[in-house]
């Protein structure tokens, strides 16, 4: 048998830092209010008119979260971002990546 040693890759202090100020964020724990497009760009610290750049900033943190293998941020990826109908129009690109 041939022992090969697998690299793991590890995220940088400023993608953990991303990813935890991304999980804390106060809007995910909005019950009564839709989260929509201008709660994810100041979530993200985007101008809201800038689509490309959430698009991209939303792709890097769920990269960022399958590498580190972070539940809790997939978990808010999928159940605020990826369900709301009102995203899909402008999140076209990030999410046919996620």
């Amino acid at each position: 048998m041939i022992d090969v040693k697998t690299s793991k890759i590890t995220l940088s202090q400023f993608q953990r830092k991303t990813l935890a100020n991304f999980k804390k964020h106060d809007h995910f724990n909005l019950k009564t209010i839709d989260f929509t497009l201008y709660h994810l760009a100041d979530v993200l610290n985007v101008s809201v008119n800038n689509l490309p750049l959430i698009n991209s900033t939303l792709i890097k943190i769920h990269r960022w979260s399958k590498i580190s293998d972070d539940k809790d941020a997939l978990n808010i990826i999928n159940e605020k971002i990826k369900k709301q109908k009102s995203l899909k129009k402008f999140l076209k690109e990030a999410l046919s990546e996620i």
